[in-house]
């Protein structure tokens, strides 16, 4: 680093490392459209739906998706805000695990 040529050599890996990167983001993106394509979500399951293995279809939950349903239409009433309906859901016995309840916020995450 210390010559003119030693700078050249880095500068030199720092393009072929940013170019590898670009690419590798390329590719992931592609690979992930195309499994959206192809009717897959390549995420963790959503509330409601269960992970069955890579490259399956997600599975409906049979004990919370009827819970999530019923959390929309009680928040589309319009009678509820999202900590009359955390806590309602929460009487209904929504759970992320046996001791953990969702908690709905404004940034579209949940906490316990």
């Amino acid at each position: 680093m210390n010559t003119r040529a030693g700078r050249l050599t880095a500068d030199m890996l720092v393009a072929l490392a940013t170019d590898y990167i670009r690419n590798l983001r390329e590719e992931a993106i592609k690979g992930l459209y195309g499994r959206l394509k192809q009717g897959l979500y390549p995420f963790y399951a959503p509330i409601g739906y269960i992970n069955t293995g890579g490259g399956q279809i997600k599975s409906i939950d049979k004990i919370r998706a009827p819970l999530i349903r019923k959390a929309f239409e009680l928040y589309a009433s319009g009678k509820y805000n999202l900590e009359s309906l955390t806590e309602t859901m929460r009487k209904l016995g929504l759970r992320k695990l046996p001791r953990k309840f969702y908690s709905f916020n404004r940034n579209g995450s949940d906490s316990s």
